[in-house]
């Protein structure tokens, strides 16, 4: 049996049997929020573990329910699709991470971490229903797996407060290798994964997450970066970071949670079908297009067979994760986190530096900035700035007629503009002239000919819009 912590978390995970799998495609979701950009976590080192809690896991094991891999009978090991991916968790996984997390909290709060400690215990456990996240519109969204704080939950519906969401996936469904893989099918299942999870991360508001599947985990670390100032000034250098705009166009008619597990064949066929019908449709596209905040997922990769000294583990990362989520969670600006080495122990320092810390607002994706100046908070979306009309005509008394169908044009990076002129309505019918617009009250035949160049050019953005393989976003440093 294991002698100290380490030990236990690094011991050989038991081995599966997916010979019975076949092959599928992950949920496909209504709403896309991300990610925007992706790259590499590369802060996930065994060096910075050791660095900051070897002292806590050498600490002498206690006796765990679940000794090692033999525990663990032959039926749970085997994989037939997600629902076994489950299984096979949740016997070995969950029992090997919830046994470190309690027999290391008291070690822990001796180690400065006694006032996120205080807060409750951390659990690791299977969503059962008190884990599921409400969406915008009311919906309930289902992860797979929470770990979260005892005493944190919602009083009004007891549900959980996440540190950190986690999802299932078969190795045949999903797997990290298809995220930059040239192989646009495969690619297309890895961006599907990730968008989950994405969603996940931003409904709870907790930058942490995690994919597993029976032969690897996947860490996860959300962001924010300014998409229009990184592309102007040319700094984005990475080669494994890449937009995602993809995604936006297969997701307007889709039913939330569908699955094609009957192959590619039936996702095609529904993609082919895919159509904008609807002015509120068209607009959100058009919206998240222009958005300036992007969100950037940082993931690594932690094969199922790592065991042993000085190596990452799969049930070692497991418990690492929410230990950092403990001390800040909150979704903010790419360069504000700190290293995950040594410096992150510094009493109440947490990840939250001397810079300036943007974070996303759950509704509107505003930006606020604060600091240890204390900044001024301001949002990130300004109203376009516009001079009082001279007279109740266009272009101010300038005897120019109101643009046409040919001339109106939607600003293809000013998102202010299209959210608040251009994406309201859900109809052209829906429009109104209030104080301050371009046409203020114009006659009525005036009025009808706006409404028609309205319907043209959304019809016209649509039609040109550029195609989402052209966009290239990068990073350069670490964090």
């Amino acid at each position: 049996m294991a002698q100290t912590i380490l030990e236990y978390l690094t011991q050989e995970n038991p081995p599966t049997d997916r010979t019975l799998c076949k092959r599928g495609t992950s949920t496909k979701i209504h709403t896309v929020y991300g990610p925007h950009a992706v790259r590499p976590w590369t802060d996930v080192t065994w060096e910075n573990l050791d660095a900051t809690f070897g002292e806590v896991l050498r600490k002498q094991n206690g006796d765990p329910r679940v000794r090692d891999k033999y525990d663990v009978n032959r039926k749970q090991r085997r994989i037939y699709e997600e629902e076994s991916v489950n299984v096979l968790v949740q016997s070995w996984n969950v029992n090997v991470v919830q046994h470190a997390l309690d027999g290391t909290r008291e070690t822990l709060e001796a180690n400065h971490f006694e006032e996120h400690l205080a807060k409750g215990t951390l659990h690791f456990t299977k969503n059962t229903g008190n884990g599921h996240i409400k969406d915008e519109k009311g919906n309930l969204q289902k992860p797979d797996w929470c770990i979260y704080q005892e005493g944190q939950e919602h009083h009004d519906n007891g549900r959980f407060t996440y540190l950190v969401p986690g999802d299932s996936k078969p190795a045949k469904k999903w797997h990290s290798d298809w995220i930059n893989c040239d192989d646009k099918l495969l690619k297309r299942k890895a961006d599907l994964g990730i968008q989950q999870l994405t969603k996940y991360m931003h409904l709870a508001q907790t930058r942490y997450g995690f994919i597993i599947t029976e032969e690897e985990l996947i860490p996860l670390r959300l962001s924010t970066f300014d998409r229009d100032s990184e592309t102007r000034n040319g700094s984005m250098q990475d080669v494994h970071a890449q937009q995602m705009f993809s995604s936006t166009r297969v997701s307007f008619e889709e039913p939330e949670g569908d699955e094609y597990e009957d192959g590619d064949e039936a996702y095609d066929r529904f993609e082919q079908g895919i159509g904008l019908q609807q002015f509120q449709e068209l607009a959100e596209f058009l919206t998240e297009a222009n958005k300036k905040t992007g969100y950037l997922l940082e993931y690594c990769r932690v094969p199922w067979e790592n065991h042993g000294d000085g190596v990452l583990t799969i049930n070692l990362v497991l418990w690492w994760l929410p230990l950092l989520a403990i001390q800040n969670s909150s979704i903010e600006e790419t360069r504000t986190y700190s290293s995950l080495g040594p410096s992150m122990r510094q009493k109440n320092q947490g990840f939250t530096g001397l810079q300036a810390v943007k974070k996303i607002d759950n509704k509107g994706l505003k930006m606020q900035t604060s600091s240890h100046r204390k900044r001024q908070a301001q949002s990130y979306e300004q109203p376009v700035a516009r001079s009082r009309p001279r007279r109740a005509s266009a272009n101010y008394g300038s005897g120019k007629q109101p643009p046409t169908s040919q001339s109106m044009s939607i600003p293809s990076r000013r998102s202010s503009r299209v959210g608040r002129d251009c994406a309201v309505p859900k109809a052209a019918s829906d429009l109104s002239f209030p104080s301050g617009n371009m046409f203020n009250r114009p006659p009525r035949h005036r009025r009808n000919k706006v409404k028609g160049a309205l319907a043209s050019s959304f019809t016209s953005v649509a039609s040109s819009s550029q195609a989402p393989e052209s966009f290239a976003v990068s990073f350069e440093g670490s964090l």
